[in-house]
């Protein structure tokens, strides 16, 4: 008997990096099962945002393929009918028959990717499938950064920590003195050029272009060094799907994003300047790859 469960994504008015973390570990959970995934709405109207007058108003208009009109009215049918199961473990292979998976939950782990580190070649494969056709046409317009830096202001100015614009520039010069280069660095953010105006005053730093949020995570995770935010899960995901050396701060709450096989050949580690904390590591790392 064929087994008609249905996963559904119910993604709540957050911000794409929690989006994403929704979607890959029901996605996950629906590759595992081999269930039929549908998602709710992924564009929408954001009132903080607009509210708090911040640089980027997260609508997501137009980034993903949508799920049809009658995949949710499947959806529709299924609450009214069918057993729901919230937020099921994506590690089992339970299959209860004709049941509604629903996950919606914007953090049910400390651990953000503790499901989906196994899962990453076919989480970034899925990504890129996910894309409209017109955004990603976009991505190859836009060149290849070699050092991203993500610095998060927006929303965290009213109660998450903010990173100080110090362990940024630190963190570049740190990175050009190892390589005995004067490498580019594109700075993604959500600051006006006039809150992060010190970091410009280094050389060879630009401004990212305005484009679909998505595509900066992309562009991040092809980058050789990329420079993360304290908390931001924004950064986490231009780290974990990237091959790409990730300089965390200190307190970042996160103690891998990619697992340890990935790390020990890429690193990733948390760095402080100020307490001489991660520097052997990242030093003896970069000279050795500097040829890279």
């Amino acid at each position: 008997m064929k087994n008609k469960s249905i996963v559904y994504v119910k993604l709540p008015k957050v911000g794409i990096g929690n989006l994403l973390l929704i979607w890959a570990r029901a996605k996950v959970f629906a590759e595992i099962n081999s269930f039929q995934i549908i998602t709710s709405t992924w564009w929408g109207i954001r009132w903080g945002a607009i509210l708090r007058k911040e640089k980027k108003k997260r609508l997501y208009y137009g980034y993903f393929k949508e799920s049809s009109l009658l995949q949710k009215a499947q959806v529709f049918f299924y609450k009214l009918l069918k057993d729901k199961i919230l937020e099921p473990q994506i590690e089992n292979n339970a299959k209860p028959f004709n049941s509604l998976f629903i996950f919606n939950e914007v953090i049910v782990n400390p651990d953000l990717f503790k499901y989906l580190r196994g899962h990453r070649e076919f989480i970034q494969k899925e990504i890129y499938n996910l894309l409209n056709p017109s955004v990603l046409s976009r991505l190859d317009s836009y060149p290849i950064p070699s050092i991203s830096v993500h610095i998060r202001r927006g929303d965290f100015k009213y109660g998450n920590p903010l990173t100080p614009l110090s362990f940024f520039i630190d963190s570049i010069k740190f990175i050009r003195e190892k390589r005995e280069k004067d490498l580019p660095v594109t700075v993604f953010t959500d600051a006006s050029k006039d809150e992060i105006s010190e970091i410009f005053t280094l050389s060879n730093i630009y401004l990212a272009d305005k484009k679909p949020d998505i595509l900066d995570i992309l562009l991040m995770s092809k980058s050789e060094v990329v420079v993360l935010s304290q908390s931001s899960t924004f950064s986490y995901w231009g780290a974990f799907l990237s091959n790409a050396v990730i300089i965390k701060p200190i307190n970042d709450w996160q103690n891998n994003i990619r697992d340890e096989e990935d790390n020990l050949k890429y690193f990733e580690g948390k760095i402080s300047f100020e307490q001489n904390i991660g520097i052997r590591a990242l030093s003896s790392y970069l000279v050795k790859h500097k040829s890279n």
